[in-house]
């Protein structure tokens, strides 16, 4: 969509072209080229500035934190969240360096910024078994715990977890998450969120 990029050999030329040019008149010996020189290339990076920034400071872009509050406010007190990929940078930024919804327990599927199921979860992986099927199961016998206690809490994915609950559950969206239910509690209307 950013057709921008493929201007950047231009660029390159245009600026290249632009300082050698500067630089031989500053070279030239006399003192008015070599002034008139050093105003053009100040002007010039100047107008560059001032013509760009605007349209490039991003200051006020609150997009990524937006669809993370979008994603934490989804999510019922105490429950517990699995995320993966470039949904996880937003929401990592509000818990842990805002200090948002300390209330949440998240688990990264990918193992790299929040906490570890299979700490939680202590499953061995079997030698033959892939690592989607283990996580598949570690994810499941988490889900058991969770969902089969005295004091359920909500077990909430940011995607699609990648298979079909066993047939005590059902996913279902909510919102721009999907909620692990037994399968015999009631649907929930999700009017409100859309």
């Amino acid at each position: 969509a950013d057709v921008e990029v493929f201007y950047l050999p231009l660029f390159a030329g245009l600026t290249l072209s632009a300082g050698l040019g500067v630089a031989t008149l500053v070279a030239h010996p006399r003192r008015e080229l070599r002034v008139a020189a050093v105003t053009v290339a100040a002007l010039l990076i100047v107008s560059t500035l001032a013509g760009n920034l605007p349209s490039r400071n991003l200051h006020g872009a609150t997009a990524a934190e937006d669809f993370a509050w979008d994603i934490l406010d989804t999510v019922p007190s105490g429950g517990v969240l699995f995320v993966e990929s470039m949904d996880a940078f937003g929401v990592l930024y509000l818990t842990q360096v805002a200090g948002e919804r300390p209330d949440v327990t998240i688990y990264d599927r990918t193992r790299n910024l929040f906490r570890n199921l299979h700490q939680d979860v202590p499953l061995k992986k079997a030698r033959d078994e892939s690592w989607l099927a283990f996580r598949a199961r570690s994810e499941q016998t988490f889900i058991d715990r969770e969902l089969g206690g005295a004091e359920p809490r909500a077990v909430m994915f940011r995607g699609w977890p990648g298979y079909e609950a066993p047939p005590q559950y059902r996913i279902e969206p909510v919102g721009l998450l999907y909620r692990v239910r037994p399968a015999t509690d009631p649907e929930e209307d999700t009017t409100a969120l859309w």
